[in-house]
């Protein structure tokens, strides 16, 4: 009597499948460590622009209160310090010019 050839199970091995599981944890703990990485590099690279801006607002700030400045010096016989612009009165981007112009017009007087 002749012996029917069974259909050969067809399949992966227990090894097989350990080895597929064990690499596609590999490649996800890769991929979720380098978001973690990316992300991190994001928030860093954010709080260093907004730093930056804060500090370029405040050197803006400074350079306004310099050029509104005036410089009092003060008198070897012991008067009333006198007060100059620290920039030139004439200057066309100083919108107090005018102003600065009477105050010193009525400091003479």
């Amino acid at each position: 009597m002749k012996r029917k050839h069974l259909h050969s199970a067809t399949g992966f091995t227990v090894a097989e499948l350990l080895v597929s599981v064990a690499a596609g944890a590999f490649v996800l703990a890769a991929v979720t460590l380098a978001s973690v990485a990316l992300q991190k590099s994001f928030s860093a690279a954010d709080n260093f622009l907004g730093t930056q801006m804060q500090q370029i607002r405040i050197v803006d700030y400074l350079s306004r209160d310099v050029r509104r400045s005036y410089i009092v010096t003060a008198s070897s016989d012991l008067k009333i310090p006198q007060r100059q612009r620290a920039i030139d009165a004439n200057s066309q981007d100083d919108p107090n010019r005018h102003r600065c112009q009477l105050s010193e017009q009525q400091d003479r007087n």
